[in-house]
């Protein structure tokens, strides 16, 4: 049995055209993104530094809170508001040296307000006691007896490190620091906050 031509041109042009949306249409639907399809994304969580400097590009908080409250992220976090408190920290640390050095140097800036909860951000941890090193003017303060050892194998892993930074590196001795911690030695503190 014989077709029109023109059957045969449609038959032709319609069966390819039709596997070509088919296909198409399947490649369409597996490049389509997971949760596209009516549920939403993920939303990646901001960590508290995020949020922080989200807040204060907004004008949302002033540029002194968010100081005291990046500094508050980094040493007293139960005192920060419950809405930043509970923030993930970001997955890699970073060292807030830098951060602490302007907040002091920021200090007379502030409000008063936040000059006042601020100020305790740089008091020194409370010590029971402490080792003195034999060799290089360091304290290693602990606030429990238990520390002790700790405390001992710590000195000499910062003896270790000063000798190489002073007699190998040519850095400075430790500046006085008017007998803060009970003595212009480099006083560093093991503490525990449970």
């Amino acid at each position: 049995m014989r077709y029109p031509p023109s059957f045969m041109l449609v038959t032709r042009i319609t069966r390819p055209t039709i596997l070509t949306m088919a296909l198409l249409l399947l490649l369409l639907l597996l490049a389509v993104p997971a949760g596209a399809g009516g549920e939403p994304e993920s939303v990646k969580q901001l960590t508290v530094f995020e949020t922080i400097d989200q807040m204060e590009a907004s004008g949302e908080i002033a540029w002194d809170w968010a100081l005291l409250y990046r500094c508050q992220a980094y040493k007293q976090r139960d005192k920060l508001p419950p809405e930043l408190a509970s923030l993930p920290y970001p997955e890699q640390f970073v060292c807030p040296f830098e951060l602490f050095v302007r907040a002091k140097k920021e200090l007379g800036n502030c409000s008063p307000e936040v000059r006042a909860l601020l100020g305790g951000t740089f008091d020194r941890p409370e010590s029971i006691g402490f080792v003195q090193s034999s060799i290089a003017p360091i304290r290693v303060h602990y606030n429990a007896a238990k520390y002790i050892p700790r405390a001992e194998e710590f000195l000499g892993h910062v003896e270790q490190f000063y000798r190489y930074f002073v007699d190998v590196g040519g850095f400075y001795h430790t500046p006085p620091d008017d007998n803060r911690g009970g003595s212009n030695d480099y006083d560093v503190y093991i503490v525990t906050n449970g």
